[in-house]
Order: C-alpha cells, then structure tokens, then sequence
C-alpha cells in the first residue's frame, strides 16, 4: 500500500472517530456501548424478530444459529482442507460463546444469578462481550504469530508492513476518539461533582493538556510507523543498500526525539500543575516513562549496526571474491 493511499485511510479514520465523540456528546455513549457492538445490537433485532409473530420467531431461531456457528462452520472448513492448527481450538470455544452470550442478550432475565445478579444485566452485556472480544483478539494474535514464524523473509516483510499499518490505525483511533473521550468524560465528571464551585476554566485547560501530553507518544508512533515502513521498503528491495542504514538511523532518530519530546512535555506539564496547584480542583503528578518508545531505540539502534556490520562483511566478501 502507498504511503499516499496509508494517509488518507488514516484521515478517514480520524474523521469517523472525531465523528463519534461529537455524536456522543448530543446522544449518550458510554464504554457499554462500544463494547457491547455489535453483540447487542444483533440480539436486539433478534429478540425484535421473535417477538413479532411466529414467523418472526423461526427466523430468529434461524438467524441465531447460523450467526452463532459462523467460527464453527469456519473449523470444519478448515478440517475438510487437513489446515487445522492447534489455535483452531479457539473458533469452537467461540462458536459455543456465541450461543451462550446471544442466548442471555435475547433473554436478559435469564442471565440473573447466572451470569450476573438479578437488575445487573446490563453489566453482564459487558461481560459476554469483552469474553467474545477477548477470544477472537487472541485467536488472531496467535494465527499471526504462526503466520510469521512459518513465512519466508519476504511475505514476513509484507506481514510486517500489514501488521505495522493496523497498529498505526489503532493509534490513530486512540488519540482520535478514546482520548477525547476520557477527556470530556472527566471535564464533566468535575462539574458533576462541583456544582458549587465556579471558575473551572483551568481545570479544564489542564485536563486538556493532560490528554494532550498523553497523547504525545501515540502521536510519535504514528510517526515511527511511518519510517519503519520506509526501511521495511528498502530492505525488500536490498537489504544491504546504504539506503536501509539511512532509514535505520533515521528511525533512531525519531524514536530518541520521541522519548525527549514526552518526557519533556511530561515535566513541563508537572511542574504548570505545581504552579497553578492553587487555581485546580484536581491535579495528576504523574511521571509517565515512555517504555515503549525507548524499546523501539534500542531495537534500532540494533539493527542499524546489524545492517551497516551485515553490509561491511557482504563487502569483504565480494571484494575476497
């Protein structure tokens, strides 16, 4: 995928995530919500269906079926093709979690002492959800680790490039949709909590610059995304071009701006919250390391000298040659 093409898909994404916060806003939405779609939503039409005549009914029963044995009907597949792995296991594990948490949506009061206590089924929504999500995030995580401990070096590289592109979609819907999110979630929880209270201007500024700060190293692995693609790119074409050293050591480089750049802006913000500490209602003096960010430089840091050491002896052998 172009870089050009990779942008615009992130654009989007910004775009619809922005789009949800400000929906938000005029139409509650809270973390029930987002993780209960679309399990919820589905056994809602489905209980809509049964409940609106006979007819209705069997073709919810039929739909409930079809829809819980989707991971089911993928295993056999998978078995009559002699491609079953042992993660596999985990459709089948899914397939019976699809009938057991669309069953209880359907049927809310059956959940009670079951799943969770009798006027708390909205709380078990949450439950079978995330279990479902928890299930089909693993099984993809260890599919793509079996995809790349199998692959050559090249499709290792285009898996690598996929695998880079869906993190940085991720980032972009953190500091897009879940940061704004916790942001005014909080904004709002202090006005909840101070009606008494006027003059919460700068609560709000510093809750604001809190988010940002946050947000700064998930910004940066945008970044890091994006060049790490451009070495990946210069590898496939020649691994021991003076070309992948360049974007080796560029790489670096964003990656030691980043961590100077948070732990910087994490300082600064501690010490604007210290001298305004008398105008806030609520302060968070918080020393965030960014860990990933320096595991990054020393990543590659490493394979920068791995290259250039790689190319020198290439060298030696061509000339011996």
């Amino acid at each position: 995928m172009s870089r050009e093409r990779l942008k615009r898909i992130l654009a989007i994404i910004a775009t619809i995530g922005i789009t949800v916060v400000i929906f938000s806003q005029f139409k509650a939405l809270d973390y029930e919500d987002i993780i209960s779609f679309p399990f919820s939503q589905i056994s809602g039409i489905l209980r809509w269906l049964s409940l609106s005549s006979d007819l209705g009914n069997v073709v919810a029963i039929a739909l409930y079926v079809c829809i819980s044995s989707v991971p089911l009907m993928l295993l056999l597949k998978k078995y009559r093709n002699l491609s079953v792995v042992k993660e596999d296991v985990l459709l089948l594990i899914l397939s019976i979690l699809l009938y057991v948490s669309l069953y209880f949506m359907i049927n809310p009061r059956e959940m009670a002492d079951i799943i969770v206590r009798s006027g708390l089924e909205s709380f078990g929504v949450v439950i079978l959800s995330s279990v479902n999500y928890i299930v089909i995030i693993g099984y993809l995580i260890l599919k793509l680790l079996r995809r790349f401990s199998n692959n050559e070096t090249g499709r290792l590289l285009n898996d690598l490039s996929i695998a880079i592109m869906f993190t940085s979609a991720i980032f972009v819907i953190a500091i897009c949709a879940v940061t704004p999110f916790y942001a005014i979630g909080e904004i709002k929880a202090i006005r909840v909590t101070n009606t008494e209270l006027s003059g919460l201007t700068m609560s709000d500024i510093f809750i604001v610059l809190k988010y940002l700060v946050i947000s700064l190293p998930t910004f940066f692995g945008v970044v890091i995304s994006f060049k790490t693609l451009d070495m990946i790119d210069e590898i496939k074409l020649d691994r021991y071009s003076n070309q992948v050293i360049i974007e080796a050591g560029a790489l670096e480089v964003v990656c030691q701006k980043a961590i100077v750049v948070s732990t910087i802006s994490v300082i600064a913000f501690n010490v604007m919250q210290l001298l305004f500490a008398k105008s806030l209602i609520k302060a968070d003096f918080k020393l965030t390391i960014p860990i990933i960010s320096i595991l990054l430089v020393l990543i590659t840091m490493l394979l920068t000298r791995f290259f250039t050491e790689t190319k020198e002896i290439k060298e030696e052998i061509d000339m011996f040659v």
